[in-house]
């Protein structure tokens, strides 16, 4: 799972009104997300069914 921890630290960079920080650790947060689906999360595909019987 991405690091929630930089969500966190999103937050409370909102609520002390720094907002150009906050992007920075969402930003953070993103790409490790991002990174996380495109290669962590992949289930190999099953073949089986394509086979032709000819």
């Amino acid at each position: 799972m991405a690091d929630t921890e930089e969500l966190g630290k999103m937050l409370d960079n909102l609520i002390k009104n720094k907002g150009e920080q906050a992007e920075v650790h969402f930003h953070d947060y993103l790409q490790s997300k991002m990174q996380e689906v495109i290669h962590g999360e992949v289930e190999p595909s099953d073949d089986s069914d394509t086979n032709d019987k000819e």
